[in-house]
């Protein structure tokens, strides 16, 4: 392992206490001279090491920022304890574009189901990309009614980038959403998910953005950690109310009782409260970033002319069919291209 690797190991092994972080630090690097003072304010330039240049070759497909790199999240730099690491794959101009979450229940209804398409296609026409943390139900919604916009989304993960999410997030929406958005964690590439893991990760999906809309959660529910911690972070928190005889909405009940978010009672409170930034925000960026190099290189072929034919992407790659279809299919599904008639494909626009 290289002196670099075993620095990144070191931080993000750390937990989040001030004393831990000087300790590893120093521990890794005996060039630092450490003050009694909060860790923000050690200088960039002795946290060089740590740069947004360190990439692939050390975890795999991720990029690594860290705490002090201008690619920074500049809100998430303002809740407590913010990561000094965070792994990111993807599109990673997505990160300074403003944003709001969108939480709930994995056993949801159909009517919270109805509600998460409805609010996230709102804010997606008001120029806002959605955040949320990739589980099934109305995390799911979120995410796949951005992409359906051509809204960016980013997806908070619970584990490593390059880690098995477990059953209850879909490998192929995160497919989907690294070929335009961005997938985002604090945990080493190959960390498993823990139950310990999820309050951790809930802090990010509110900290990296400017408000958070519950649409439905049970009165213990993760949701609520991330409402609650919308609320500690000073940030914008809505509920979507429901019957009080529904499990899946006293989550929701008790944050609009308790003060600590706005009953969102009609979609036009979104419009009075939040600002609108459609005028500002381009739509979905179809980029390389996050494509592997084969991936990238068809993508280029398609993108060049007006509908290219299987055979002519077959000979100018130099691929299998196997490998060029598979290829093609993963494209597709990032909304990076389309199939046309003739066996074609075309870049969208």
């Amino acid at each position: 392992m290289t002196d670099q690797r075993k620095i990144i190991v070191h931080l993000a092994g750390l937990n989040r206490s001030v004393k831990g972080f000087h300790a590893r630090l120093k521990e890794a690097t005996d060039e630092i001279s450490f003050q009694d003072s909060i860790w923000k304010t050690i200088p960039p330039e002795k946290m060089s090491f740590l740069s947004s240049e360190v990439s692939a070759e050390n975890f795999s497909d991720c990029r690594i920022i860290s705490f002090f790199s201008q690619e920074y999240p500049k809100l998430l730099k303002k809740i407590q304890n913010p990561p000094y690491l965070l792994f990111l794959l993807g599109n990673l101009d997505v990160l300074p574009l403003p944003a709001m979450a969108v939480v709930g229940s994995r056993e949801c209804t159909d009517y919270g189901r109805e509600q998460a398409r409805t609010i996230s296609t709102l804010l997606s026409e008001k120029g806002y990309t959605i955040v949320s943390g990739l589980a099934r139900g109305i995390d799911t919604v979120a995410h796949e009614t951005a992409l359906a916009c051509k809204i960016p989304t980013i997806g908070v993960l619970a584990c490593g980038i390059n880690a098995d999410p477990g059953a209850n997030v879909s490998t192929r929406l995160m497919e989907k959403i690294t070929g335009s958005g961005l997938l985002l964690s604090e945990f080493l590439p190959h960390s498993r998910p823990t139950r310990f893991n999820y309050p951790i990760r809930n802090r990010l999906i509110s900290g990296l953005s400017l408000g958070t809309v519950i649409v439905e959660a049970a009165e213990k529910s993760g949701s609520l950690i991330t409402g609650n911690c919308a609320f500690n972070q000073h940030r914008e928190v809505f509920a979507v109310p429901g019957r009080i005889t529904d499990r899946s909405s006293l989550g929701c009940l008790k944050m609009i009782f308790e003060n600590k978010a706005k009953a969102l009672w009609k979609m036009e409170i979104l419009h009075e409260v939040l600002p609108d930034y459609s005028s500002e925000i381009q739509k979905l960026p179809h980029t390389n970033t996050g494509l592997t190099e084969e991936q990238a290189l068809i993508f280029n072929l398609i993108k060049t002319g007006k509908a290219i034919p299987f055979d002519r992407l077959l000979r100018e790659s130099g691929f299998s069919q196997g490998t060029l279809a598979s290829i093609l299919i993963r494209l597709e599904s990032s909304g990076m291209i389309r199939k046309v008639p003739g066996n074609c494909y075309k870049a969208e626009k």
